[in-house]
């Protein structure tokens, strides 16, 4: 569980070798920085097992698991949706997007079969220098509660990949706004260079595409 902000926390040196690599992460309150919503951030790296800075690390921020107070509920012609009872800051950690790490081909025979059914699987892209390296996550058979949060066209949240103990990323969402207590979470499934596909988008905000994305590489 997340600490409360203002709570006392040891705190990592400037010599640690995490934050060397990804620069400071979270403030005060353990909100993500700004800077770290940009595609051309460095990246989020979180304190693993091999540093000795302990459980209330104020560079312990995914790991601890999700925020409380989420419910899945019916948001309408979308179905079901994520809220929480209580509000979100910009920069709160939500949740993970959580599932089967899976290998492209895979990832492409997933989406081929997957007929009328929904199609979970994300795509993230990172840009390393001149490369692109792609992570497919699809939690259709081991999932969590981040598969019920819906696309938008003005998202309130936010994928960002952090990662500690491993070079695979974790898919965290943060509050990309001030959420409000009851407003659905949403954010956008372009999660590198996608495309519109012919599903509708149905989230009603004023710039919608009216179709959801979809990345071409999965077809």
């Amino acid at each position: 569980m997340a600490l409360k902000c203002g709570e006392c926390r040891a705190e990592c040196r400037d010599g640690c070798a995490c934050l060397v690599e990804s620069g400071v992460n979270y403030d005060s309150c353990g909100r993500l920085l700004d800077e770290k919503f940009s595609r051309f951030s460095s990246g989020v790296i979180e304190c693993g097992s091999e540093c000795r800075c302990g459980e209330v690390c104020g560079n312990r921020v995914v790991q601890r698991g999700p925020v409380g107070g989420l419910e899945v509920v019916s948001v309408g012609d979308k179905g079901l949706g994520l809220i929480r009872n209580q509000d979100l800051r910009r920069g709160d950690f939500i949740c993970e997007y959580a599932g089967e790490v899976i290998g492209k081909n895979e990832a492409k025979l997933r989406a081929a079969n997957s007929g009328d059914a929904m199609n979970y699987i994300f795509v993230l892209e990172e840009h390393s220098g001149e490369g692109v390296v792609e992570t497919f996550v699809d939690p259709t058979r081991i999932g969590n509660i981040g598969r019920y949060i819906n696309h938008s066209c003005n998202p309130n949240a936010m994928i960002v990949p952090v990662r500690f103990d491993s070079l695979e990323p974790h898919l965290a969402i943060f509050a990309l706004a001030d959420i409000t207590s009851g407003s659905e979470i949403t954010y956008s499934y372009s999660g590198g260079e996608s495309s519109h596909g012919t599903t509708p988008c149905l989230c009603g905000e004023h710039n919608c595409n009216k179709f959801i994305p979809f990345n071409p590489n999965l077809f």
